[in-house]
């Protein structure tokens, strides 16, 4: 796979997503509160991870483009620079206002499978070659 094909693949996959997505969510419209506070909070290690992929595939690439675009949206995760806008505390604050216990520590809550996923996606990322990245 070369890059260009791999930019295909990354449309192909967002256009896939785009169709399916509603499909998948569809039950958050007859939910429970509870059920839809377990699933903000097992969404929560994703944006964590998220932003350690990213740093990895920024320590990874060339200089480029490529490299200062995902330098740019890791910025963005993080705050900017500002703390009270890093994407995970304002899922952690928007996973309290929802009913959450505050008492609790957010990580304690996660599902170990939800962990396996995300430990799963994060050893693809470091694995794969950086032109591919």
């Amino acid at each position: 796979m070369n890059s260009t094909e791999f930019w295909e693949w990354v449309e192909a996959t967002k256009k896939e997503a785009e169709v399916n997505m509603p499909k998948k969510f569809e039950w958050l419209s007859h939910a429970s509160e509870a059920g839809i506070q377990r699933a903000i909070t097992q969404f929560y290690p994703f944006i964590w991870h998220y932003t350690y992929d990213l740093s990895e595939i920024v320590g990874r690439l060339p200089h480029s483009p490529l490299r200062t675009l995902v330098a740019q949206i890791l910025s963005e995760e993080l705050g900017d620079g500002n703390y009270a806008f890093c994407h995970l505390e304002m899922w952690r604050s928007f996973i309290y206002s929802m009913g959450v216990n505050k008492d609790v520590d957010v990580d304690s809550l996660i599902d170990p499978k939800v962990l396996k996923i995300i430990s799963e996606q994060s050893n693809m990322i470091r694995n794969v070659t950086v032109s591919y990245t």
